[in-house]
């Protein structure tokens, strides 16, 4: 008996959510017994009886979809940062100093009025870029260029080698091809994902309109086009969850 009360309590320590939300930070540690719904029999539903307070008084806020201590602990890091951010923003800061480059970074990203008049001028030179693009090699540079500068569009990690984890290898994978999540988008014949093709269609023409191309709803289709033959080329998501099918070793000059 004495070795199941043990036990109990060492679910009991485990299980509480300990949300900050829920309640006030308290100066002393152990268990909240305020979260503890007596009204179930702990033999019944241990869970229920250790968590049942805290689940009668909590609420998922509406701008998330699940709430715990966890959740609490990334939004109060999160509003830190920010106001060290703000801090930064104000007064002087030494030139150069990574300081004054995040202040002004701040600064710059929340001046949407500055944002809105420059519109897409700020990326005319990246777009010179991909409109240079005539060979194959140019194409996988300034794919590399962009994936350094985070745009994404290739899965791309070094890990050990599946077979032999002593040794470390690249490894390159399909990825989203652009805002769609994966082939079927594009493939399937499926009612809901056909809407999700045709609203994505016209977010591409609202795009090329606005940064002034000379035939938005040519260029958003000539988009999909190409995007859907890339898919044609892609994997099912059954096949990538197969590691045996994945496992391709390619040397540089194969691959290339």
């Amino acid at each position: 008996m004495k070795k199941t009360r043990v036990l109990w309590l060492a679910a009991l320590l485990v299980s509480v959510p300990m949300s900050p939300r829920a309640q006030e930070p308290k100066a002393v540690s152990g268990v909240d017994l305020g979260n503890i719904d007596t009204s179930v029999r702990p033999q019944d539903d241990f869970f229920r009886y250790v968590n049942g307070g805290w689940l009668a008084r909590t609420e998922i806020p509406p701008d998330h979809t699940s709430i715990g201590s966890f959740v609490d602990l990334r939004d109060d890091a999160e509003r830190h940062v920010r106001t060290l951010i703000e801090e930064l923003a104000k007064g002087a800061r030494p030139p150069g100093s990574p300081q004054q480059q995040i202040g002004d970074l701040f600064v710059s990203y929340m001046d949407e009025a500055g944002v809105e008049s420059r519109g897409a001028a700020p990326l005319e030179p990246e777009l010179n870029k991909i409109d240079a693009i005539k060979t194959k090699a140019d194409l996988a540079r300034r794919i590399g260029e962009l994936a350094d500068m985070g745009v994404g569009g290739m899965s791309l990690s070094v890990s050990p080698d599946a077979k032999q984890p002593t040794t470390t290898t690249l490894a390159m994978g399909q990825s989203g091809i652009t805002l769609l999540p994966d082939r079927d988008y594009y493939l399937k014949d499926d009612a809901k994902l056909a809407e999700a093709r045709s609203q994505y269609l016209a977010y591409l023409q609202t795009i090329f309109a606005l940064i002034k191309r000379a035939d938005p709803a040519g260029d958003a289709k000539a988009v999909v086009a190409l995007e859907t033959e890339v898919a044609k080329a892609q994997w099912p998501a059954a096949d990538l969850r197969d590691p045996v099918k994945r496992y391709n070793k390619y040397t540089l000059a194969r691959l290339v």
